[in-house]
């Protein structure tokens, strides 16, 4: 079976997943939902500073303290640009 990291788009937080990471997990897929710093329950994370960076940072770290090994990332709209960074980043380790 497959990993999944689900990240959603701007104005979004994981919540915006709950029915595809239902549907993986009925299928014995691991899906993990993640809201981006500054982002819907993470919007006292972020600040002016918060870019694309920070998310790409959210990304790469959420995958490292979880230990996952072989992971698909999935983006909605906005986050398709830190996901593509995250994933470049993560496959030089």
């Amino acid at each position: 079976m497959a990993t999944f990291v689900l990240v959603p788009g701007a104005w979004l937080g994981s919540w915006a997943w709950e029915d595809t990471a239902r549907a993986l997990r009925e299928r014995g897929h691991t899906a993990l939902q993640l809201t981006l710093a500054g982002l819907a329950k993470h919007a006292n994370q972020g600040g002016p500073e918060t870019d694309l960076d920070t998310h790409i940072a959210d990304i790469n770290g959420f995958v490292e303290r979880n230990d996952l090994r072989d992971v698909t990332l999935v983006a909605h709209s906005y986050a398709a640009a830190p996901v593509t960074g995250a994933a470049g980043r993560l496959s030089h380790q």
